[in-house]
């Protein structure tokens, strides 16, 4: 008897611990299906636009006449506000081909770039605080997501503040993602130097070198740097600071002030003739 009942005891445990096993194993294919699902899931505020070549030029002049707006604005020697919806920042994005081929010498396509770097349909969206990138990873075919925010210091300079980083809807470390968005800088860094290149070229009103300076400086205030947050406006030169970045579900405005003109170097004495 005392052996069987060892025995009988014996199956019991072998059957729990069956048991436990498919229950552990029911639970993390559950789990991972749900993850996967996640990861999977397209967030609802992606929305990419694609442009055929004849909207892209509709889509550039308009980002000409915005850009115009906020020229005359700053003409104006005031505090004023600019602002730019997310529709028209994802109508811009997908024009960029047409934007950055102006002039019109040739064409150039920093969208195919991106491709090539694994970037594939970027878009942007505005929450409460936040100003959010996404794009699809060609790498993955997932849609990768990063929360943007602004941070000033005391002395009025920004700098950009990264948030959370997502995959699908799932939030992950960012240290994961910090090798894909170095790939992206270094790919907006390219793009610069193309720019730096133009010379005297314009985008419509401006010179395609200023707004490489300030598209530069947006790079640098991504690696985390502090900068000036302050504008030249080609005509006229106008000098303006941005004092507030708001983001609301949609909008993003800039609040600007005219800026204090730099000191002109003091004037140096003529010397006298002969070095006496």
């Amino acid at each position: 008897m005392p052996a069987r009942r060892r025995y009988v005891g014996a199956m019991r445990v072998r059957r729990v611990f069956r048991w436990a096993i498919g229950v552990a194993a029911v639970g993390g294919l559950l789990a991972a299906g749900v993850v996967y699902a996640l990861l999977c899931r397209i967030p609802s505020d992606y929305r990419p636009v694609h442009l055929s070549p004849e909207q892209q030029e509709a889509g550039m002049r308009r980002f000409v006449n915005h850009i115009s707006r906020f020229g005359e604005k700053a003409g104006a020697g005031e505090p004023f506000t600019w602002s730019i919806t997310a529709a028209q920042a994802n109508e811009y994005l997908a024009s960029v081909d047409a934007i950055a081929s102006l002039p019109r010498e040739r064409r150039v396509h920093p969208l195919a770039r991106l491709e090539r770097g694994g970037v594939v349909s970027p878009a942007v969206a505005m929450t409460d605080g936040a100003l959010t990138f996404l794009f699809q990873s060609s790498r993955h075919k997932k849609i990768i997501s990063v929360d943007v925010g602004f941070d000033f210091n005391d002395s009025g300079e920004v700098t950009c503040r990264l948030g959370q980083v997502r995959v699908g809807v799932m939030a992950v470390p960012k240290r994961i993602m910090d090798e894909r968005l170095a790939r992206v800088r270094r790919q907006l860094r390219r793009q610069l130097a193309e720019a730096d290149r133009a010379g005297s070229a314009r985008l419509g009103p401006i010179r395609m070198r200023h707004l490489a300076d300030l598209l530069r400086r947006v790079v640098e205030m991504m690696d985390g740097a502090y900068v000036r947050p302050e504008i030249l406006w080609p005509l006229g030169r106008h000098r303006v600071r941005v004092r507030r970045v708001e983001i609301t579900p949609g909008r993003l405005t800039l609040h600007l002030v005219p800026a204090d003109r730099p000191p002109r170097p003091a004037a140096t004495a003529p010397r006298p003739a002969g070095g006496g």
